[in-house]
This record gives structure tokens, sequence and C-alpha cells, in this order.
């Protein structure tokens, strides 16, 4: 992880140097907004994500698996939620940058809520087109490609996102969630057909119990290849027009 971020440290400040030098009326620099915000989320996520650590390790020094019906938290429980959306949000950054590249949007009077997926799927419907630049989009594309949702830890952050707009709260189990003795009914039911489809089970809704080891794994894994990205994103845009000389 430290060389990692160093890569990042310096492939960001390298952008931010060569923007206070340059610094026009050419919308293409609305881009370092984006990685501005980018560098700062990350130092968000970086926080949120040691003390979840520091405070699990310290949990697990205390309490030994099986001392208690449900090893849960609520301290790791709100860092581990603060990491994982600000994750998903991190991600967003990333395309958004890509795009303020190719695309003269003001956020503040943006109609629409761009996300990852909507932003990539236009910059590849749109890859042998220009919007504004005469710059292909596939170098864009591949660099992106790292953090789109075929990679499987990405699915697991929606799964857990997804949860979150729902306003269901994900439960963290210390030890995994095998361990989670205490059963309560739930209702479950079909939207479509209500009177046939109502029943009652003691099985919580599928993936709402997650062990600790796996959103540590799927955490991990996740911010690697967004720290990567980034890093590949500042240093890409840096060797681009209007913050390089070169010619497209």
């Amino acid at each position: 992880m430290k060389k990692r971020l160093e890569r990042f440290y310096q492939s960001y400040n390298d952008l931010k140097s060569i923007y206070l030098k340059k610094l026009s009326r050419d919308w293409r620099f609305n881009t370092f907004q984006w990685a501005q915000a980018i560098f700062n989320l990350t130092e968000k996520i970086l926080f949120s994500y040691l003390r979840m650590k520091a405070l699990s390790i310290a949990y697990k020094n205390v309490v030994s698996s099986g001392s208690h019906p449900n090893h849960t938290n609520p301290g790791i429980s709100f860092y581990a939620d603060t990491t994982v959306i600000n994750l998903n949000s991190l991600r967003d950054k990333l395309a958004l940058m890509a795009w303020a590249y190719h695309h003269p949007f003001n956020p503040e009077k943006q109609e629409e809520v761009l996300d990852f997926n909507e932003i990539f799927n236009r910059l590849k419907k749109s890859e042998s087109e220009t919007q504004g630049a005469s710059l292909n989009h596939s170098d864009f594309l591949t660099i992106l490609q790292a953090v789109h949702n075929g990679y499987s830890m990405f699915k697991h952050i929606a799964r857990y996102r997804h949860f979150k707009i729902h306003r269901l709260e994900p439960i963290i189990h210390m030890y995994g969630p095998q361990l989670h003795n205490t059963k309560l009914p739930y209702i479950r039911f079909d939207e479509t057909n209500i009177q046939e489809s109502i029943d009652i089970s003691d099985k919580p809704i599928n993936g709402l119990h997650v062990g600790y080891d796996e959103i540590e794994k799927v955490i991990e894994s996740s911010l690697e290849k967004i720290i990567d990205t980034s890093s590949e994103l500042f240093t890409h845009i840096h060797n681009l027009p209007p913050y390089s000389n070169s010619m497209v």
C-alpha cells in the first residue's frame, strides 16, 4: 500500500503543479476540480479504513469467538459503512474526471446525476466520436475498465450501497454471519402477488449479514484498485493538452 500511495500522491502533485502553471480558460482544466475531489475523498477513506482496522484488531484481542450470541460493534460498522459508501462515490468521481475532459459540463447546473456506469457507457458508445476535444475515448476506457462492474469486488460494494439506499442496514459480524444466533421472524412477499406470496421466515435477507473478514477484503481490494486507477488517470491527463504541449 505504501508504494501505491506514493505513486498516487506524486501523480496528483504533478498534475496540480502543471495546473497552477498553465491554468487558462480552456474548459478541460475543469478535470482538476475532480482530481482534487478524488484526492480529498481518498484521504477520508484511508482515515475511516484505518480506524475500522484498528477497532477490529482491538475487538478481537479482547472478545473471543463464541463469547457472545452476536459479535457486532457499532464503531466498526460505522467506519465500514463510511468507507464503502465513499468508495462508491470515489469510483463515480474517477468517471466524472474522464467525462470532464471530453464534455464541458457544470455539476452546479446539471439536472441529471451522473454515476460511473452511466458515464462509462456514454464514453463507450461515443468511443469513435468526440465531445469538444479531438481525442479518442479508448485510453480513458482502458484505465476505467479496472474499476468497472466486471471486477467482482465492486459488485459487493454496489450491493452494500443498494441496501443502504433502500434504508436496509448491513450487519457486520466480527466472526462471520454463521455465528449469528438470534433468529427473528421476517415477512416475505412478492409485490406482484401479495395475497398468494406472504410468508414468514427466520431467514434474513440474503447478503444483509456480512462477515467482517469478507467486508475488509472487499474494501482493501477495491481501495487498491481505485488508488491505482486514480494514479493512472492523473498521469494520463497530465500528458494531454492543455496540461502538456503534446498534440492529439
